[in-house]
């Protein structure tokens, strides 16, 4: 009986220390397999090198993006994902073929080659974003422990963003057409659209696209850059599109950042007209309800409690 007993944990020991000395590049697939693409990928193999079939076919398969940062992983062991297999076909394609994927009926090998081009070619960054504001499909993205689903042009934008030094962001000439187009954009984000608006104060030709925002979309984020720019002269509007866009949302369970802001900026307007909806907004809002700059701002707005 001993001798059995240690003869299996000779057996455990040799099988465990065969398991550690497997080669680090050990490929693992466990990255989504809980959450993940909610359906398989497209493999569209037409106009596809035969070069490059294999790593188009597998990311393809994968359907989801990653930008190589793993979360929770073991740093020792390199994981097939889309990322590294884009990493291995990009040093073997050439800038012709990886401009030609950008039409791949797959739109997440589109989309990697899409930021692979725009990184070696800047200037049709521009041309590549508007192109990918058309494609409203949703793409699964991970990107460390951030995951979930995003516009292909969201994540084309965050890629050239993360590159751009932030005290330069309002002064370069692609970001600026960025988010020119993203202003002028049907289908961009609020998460763009709020990037957009942070970088720099726009002339008075974007007024009227930033006022059919505002006032006529109601979106939260246009409302609060003018609120913050162009408060005086458009004070009537936006407190009147902001009451509106407050009401609206008002039985919403979630809490919004820019809902609450909105709170405070139509207070600083100090008008008493606003007093019956400030009071009912306020009273179950336990982030504001004690807000030091709100106590202070109550009196202006005719709110004695």
């Amino acid at each position: 009986m001993r001798i059995s007993l240690i003869f299996l944990l000779l057996l455990f020991i040799f099988f465990n220390c065969k398991k550690e000395d497997r080669k680090s590049d050990l490929y693992s697939t466990e990255l989504v397999e809980v959450l993940g693409p909610k359906e398989k990928g497209l493999y569209d193999s037409l106009n596809v090198p035969a070069n490059l079939r294999d790593e188009v076919k597998k990311i393809s398969s994968f359907n989801y993006f990653d930008t190589g940062v793993l979360g929770h992983q073991n740093p020792n062991i390199e994981y097939a994902t889309p990322f590294s297999e884009f990493e291995k076909l990009k040093k073997k394609a050439t800038i012709k073929e990886i401009y030609q994927l950008t039409f791949n009926k797959n739109p997440v090998v589109t989309l990697y080659s899409y930021i692979e081009v725009a990184d070696r070619i800047p200037k049709l960054t521009p041309l590549f974003y508007s192109r990918l504001l058309n494609l409203k499909k949703e793409i699964y993205s991970q990107n460390g422990c951030i995951i979930g689903d995003l516009p292909p042009s969201q994540i084309f934008y965050d890629e050239y963003l993360k590159n751009v030094n932030e005290d330069k962001q309002a002064k370069d000439l692609i970001l600026r057409k960025l988010d020119s187009i993203s202003i002028y954009g049907n289908n961009t984000t609020n998460y763009v659209l709020n990037q957009a608006l942070r970088h720099r104060v726009y002339p008075e030709y974007f007024h009227n696209r930033l006022e059919e925002l505002a006032f006529a979309k109601q979106n939260p984020y246009v409302l609060l850059y003018l609120t913050k720019h162009f408060r005086e002269q458009y004070k009537d509007r936006l407190q009147k599109s902001i009451i509106s866009y407050l009401e609206k949302t008002n039985d919403d369970s979630y809490e919004d950042f820019s809902k609450n802001t909105l709170i405070l900026e139509l207070m600083k307007f100090k008008n008493p007209d606003n007093k019956k909806l400030l009071e009912k907004l306020l009273e179950n809002n336990f982030i504001l309800k004690d807000d030091h700059e709100v106590n202070l701002l109550k009196k202006g707005n005719g709110i004695t409690k």
